[in-house]
């Protein structure tokens, strides 16, 4: 997602598992940065999908 700094940070208090990178882009964000944003979420969905994966391997005792 992109947001102005300002409307970005809320985002943290809603969900605690986002992660926030500010960078220096205009308008054009994808254009300007586009490789930096993609790694950023392709770090991201990695190591989601790695803890989700664990939590399905092994559940929680008494759960």
């Amino acid at each position: 997602m992109i947001f102005p700094a300002e409307g970005a940070h809320p985002y943290l208090r809603d969900l605690p598992e986002a992660e926030l990178h500010l960078l220096n882009t205009g308008h054009f964000a994808i254009e300007e940065d586009g490789d930096v944003i993609a790694r950023l979420i392709q770090s991201f969905m990695k190591r989601q999908v790695l803890r989700t994966d664990e939590a399905i391997a092994s559940p929680a005792a008494g759960s």
